[in-house]
């Protein structure tokens, strides 16, 4: 997972993370935390077969700011 000053050094760019956890081990608090405690930048399936369903969702989010980074973590 992501350092926390790695985590601010992408804020300060104006970077904008989404965050996705493939599996049912991921927790909500730290996939929050990446995406910058921005709950709708958060997505969470238990396989990869959904992360494919939700593709378009995880897309629309990446466009809303002018840089941005998908953490995918399992």
């Amino acid at each position: 997972m992501l350092t926390l000053p790695f985590h601010f050094s992408l804020k300060k760019k104006d970077v904008v993370t989404i965050a996705v956890g493939v599996g049912p081990d991921i927790g909500h608090e730290e996939l929050k935390k990446i995406a910058q405690n921005d709950t709708s930048r958060v997505f969470r399936t238990n396989n990869f077969q959904e992360l494919q369903n939700k593709l378009a969702d995880i897309l629309k989010a990446s466009c809303q700011g002018k840089n941005s980074f998908v953490i995918l973590a399992r």
